[in-house]
C-alpha cells in the first residue's frame, strides 16, 4: 500500500543522495528575512536528487512508487512555501510518463498554490511521445487553463546536454 511505497521512497532517496548525512533543521525554517538579500524578493527552486526535470524518477521500476516520488516531493514543496512565506517558489514535478497523470499533478500543484511545474525536456528518449506532438496537447492545455508555466531546466535533457558524462 501507500505506507509501504513511501518506505521506498524515502530508501530511494537515501541511495540517491549517497548517504549524506541529514542535517538538524531543515533549510526552509530559516528566517528568510535574514537570509535573503534585500534585492532579492523569492527564488525559484528546482529539484537535483530526482534530476532538473524529474527524469530520475523514469529510473523507478515500480509505477506506484515512481508516481509517488513526485506527488511526495511536490507536498514537500508545498509545505517549503508556505514556509518561506512565499519566497522560495518550487517548482511542482509532473510524472512526465504518465500524460493523464501530469494533467492531475498540474490541477493538484495549482490547487496546492505553486506557481509552476517543471519538466523532463525528452520524454521520447524513453518510449513517450516528443512534447511537441499532440499526445501532449492536453497537458498544455492544463498548464494554460490553470496559470501554471512550464520550466525546463537545462539539466534537465538525457540527451542534449550530459553534465555527468560518459
Amino acid at each position: 500500500g501507500r505506507r509501504r511505497a513511501a518506505d521506498r521512497l524515502a530508501e530511494f532517496i537515501v541511495q540517491s543522495i549517497n548517504g549524506a548525512r541529514a542535517v538538524e533543521k531543515p533549510f526552509f525554517h530559516l528566517e528568510f528575512d535574514r537570509v535573503f538579500p534585500d534585492d532579492i524578493y523569492a527564488q525559484i527552486l528546482y529539484p537535483n536528487v530526482a534530476g532538473f526535470g524529474a527524469q530520475k524518477f523514469g529510473q523507478v521500476e515500480d509505477p506506484e512508487l515512481r508516481h509517488l516520488c513526485a506527488t511526495l516531493y511536490n507536498d514537500a514543496m508545498v509545505e517549503i512555501q508556505e514556509a518561506s512565506n512565499g519566497r522560495l517558489l518550487p517548482m511542482g514535478l509532473v510524472p512526465w510518463w504518465d500524460v493523464e497523470g501530469s494533467i492531475a499533478e498540474v490541477e493538484r500543484c495549482a490547487a496546492n498554490g505553486l506557481h509552476g511545474v517543471n519538466m523532463c525536456s525528452d520524454p521520447q528518449t524513453r518510449g513517450l511521445p516528443d512534447l511537441g506532438e499532440r499526445a501532449w496537447d492536453p497537458f498544455w492545455a492544463a498548464c494554460a487553463e490553470h496559470a501554471m508555466p512550464v520550466n525546463f531546466h537545462i539539466g534537465a535533457s538525457e540527451t542534449t546536454i550530459d553534465w555527468m558524462g560518459t
